[in-house]
């Protein structure tokens, strides 16, 4: 077993170090570094949105971010003797914090992208497993870093079917602006980072931190597994659009399983061990059903859930609805409780009241003096 280091100068952007790493996913990029399976890897991983925003960043700021940087990734990493049927698993050992994160709300991305038409942008303190903010007087998070990117390279078949599936959606799955490598195939073939695929990436799963493990199908001889986009804490659901972003150095160790997964039928799966917490002194939860003429049920029924908390936490503390929503993007996990009586869907958003450093009271009172 050896320990593989890949220590990119993170304050610099990935188009000023090119060779450290991508923001395109493309079975045809040259890997970083090679490792062997049952090795340690040492990654120093880029924000989301590739040192952007930074603390002295307004909201404004957040209109003039060049998407098409957005996720730069560490690798390609060839795992020697990775072959298309194998299974990669990727246990996490630690992700390190640094003292600063943000959230992000972009008009046009997020859960209720149809409702706030300015940005905004919140700063969070990262310190002693907290995150504080002078925008949120009166919360805390608690920290459990974990990286929201973890995937290996698509196969050549498998750009050609998402080329085609993804063709009419909202958001086209190829972007040359900025792309990193900017080959001519990577350019024109290679997906867009923001959606989870069969292989893996943005997969946004808090419970990948410490001690958990990914298991990844194989797609391409050497796997040419790729890393990144760390939070320091995250909502299930990551409403807004962002978590709380941040750089990071993770520890991770790669072992391979041969012959273990059917390429082509085989999703991405985890395992995790819920580790021993503090039970919250008390969770609100709202209940969203869809409006009657939304075609997306499931969507409209989430978009109902955040909303109705969002402003029970306005009313209660004062802040902003985008601050409010904020919060629930990093502090708030959506469920779903059922979806088999029609004709409505439901979806529960609930955060756990001991965030607030009176815990929650104000939430029970709904803002009134007692």
């Amino acid at each position: 077993m050896a320990v593989v280091t890949l220590d990119a100068d993170t304050d610099l952007p990935l188009g000023d170090a090119p060779t450290t790493g991508h923001n395109r996913w493309h079975w045809d990029i040259e890997p970083v570094v090679r490792c062997a399976s049952g090795d340690v890897l040492v990654v120093a991983t880029r924000d989301a949105l590739d040192g952007q925003l930074g603390r002295s960043s307004s909201s404004d700021d957040i209109l003039s971010i060049d998407t098409g940087r957005i996720h730069p990734l560490v690798g390609p990493i060839w795992i020697e003797g990775a072959q298309p049927g194998d299974l990669l698993e990727i246990e996490v050992i630690e992700v390190i914090a640094p003292d600063y994160g943000f959230t992000s709300q972009r008009p046009g991305l997020g859960l209720l992208d149809g409702e706030l038409d300015e940005p905004f942008l919140v700063h969070w303190d990262l310190a002693d497993g907290w995150a504080r903010s002078a925008q949120l007087q009166g919360v805390r998070i608690a920290g459990d870093p974990f990286l929201g990117i973890m995937g290996v390279a698509p196969s050549e078949s498998m750009i050609t079917e998402v080329l085609l599936q993804e063709a009419d959606a909202a958001h086209s799955p190829t972007e040359p602006r900025s792309a990193i490598p900017s080959t001519a195939r990577v350019c024109s073939e290679g997906l867009r980072t923001g959606p989870p695929r069969r292989h893996g990436g943005n997969i946004d799963l808090k419970q990948l931190g410490a001690g958990a493990r990914a298991y990844l199908p194989v797609l391409e001889p050497g796997a040419l597994l790729s890393l990144g986009d760390a939070h320091f804490a995250q909502g299930d659901g990551e409403v807004c659009g962002t978590a709380i972003e941040m750089r990071s150095v993770a520890r991770l160790r790669v072992r391979l399983h041969s012959s273990a997964a059917d390429p082509v039928a085989t999703l991405p799966f985890f395992e995790h061990t819920p580790r021993p917490v503090v039970m919250p002194s008390a969770v609100l939860t709202t209940l969203g059903y869809p409006p009657s003429d939304d075609p997306d049920r499931l969507r409209g029924a989430a978009a109902s859930a955040v909303r109705q908390l969002s402003l029970r936490i306005v009313e209660a503390y004062g802040y902003s609805f985008p601050a409010a929503y904020a919060l629930c993007s990093v502090a708030a996990d959506l469920r779903v409780p059922q979806v088999v009586n029609e004709p409505n869907i439901s979806v529960t958003a609930s955060i756990a009241l001991d965030v607030f450093d009176d815990g929650g009271e104000r939430m029970r009172l709904r803002g009134s003096t007692p």
